[in-house]
């Protein structure tokens, strides 16, 4: 029996820290695991993170749209509802000796619009630009020199009107339209040049 006691307790000895062994060596692979799967799912809460702040600040950013710029003779559409085109632009010696404008030249801006899907009539006037000079100064209408005035238009039917800016500086001249006359931002500009 001491023979068998002899072989038996280091059996028992050599199989109990065999399986404490492959209880240790596996809690440590778990552990290893753990903290593998926790810094992958770190990393991508922190791309997600990341994601989503860049995307909220694209949400954010206003977007910056770029002003369509025309020249005399370019039509613009507007939605496919209108077109409004810059026909010429003329100097005229013509005052107004009843005005207290002082202007040193006076330029006749002669414009076309068109209605052509509105069911509203469409009238389009000086109201509807904001004008500046070469230098960027705002321009006021001036009374002398436009001879034909805008007018309500039914669908399918064309207006030519004109309308006429004082000014003491420079040759050409930067019409902003607004469809909406109260509207922050010009819906298209028309760079022109005296004829």
């Amino acid at each position: 029996m001491k023979l068998k006691k002899q072989i038996v307790i280091p059996v028992v000895v050599g199989l109990v820290a065999f399986v404490a062994g492959f209880f240790i060596g596996d809690a440590s692979a778990i552990s290893r695991v753990k903290k593998e799967i926790g810094s992958a799912i770190s990393t991508n809460v922190k791309v997600d993170k990341e994601e989503a702040k860049k995307d909220e600040q694209a949400k954010q950013e206003p977007k910056k749209e770029e002003i369509k710029v025309l020249k005399v003779g370019e039509k613009y559409n507007y939605k496919d509802k209108y077109e409004i085109t810059i026909n010429k632009v003329i100097l005229t010696d013509k005052r107004n000796q009843f005005t207290e404008k002082k202007a040193n030249k006076v330029a006749v801006i002669e414009f076309t619009y068109k209605n052509l899907t509105l069911d509203e009539d469409l009238f389009i006037s000086e109201s509807n630009f904001k004008t500046y000079d070469e230098v960027g100064n705002v321009l006021e209408s001036y009374p002398a020199g436009a001879e034909k005035m805008p007018q309500n238009i039914a669908q399918g039917k064309q207006c030519t009107a004109e309308m006429s800016y004082g000014f003491n500086e420079g040759s050409k001249l930067e019409l902003d339209y607004y469809d909406n006359m109260f509207n922050d931002k010009a819906d298209v500009k028309f760079m022109v040049e005296m004829q």
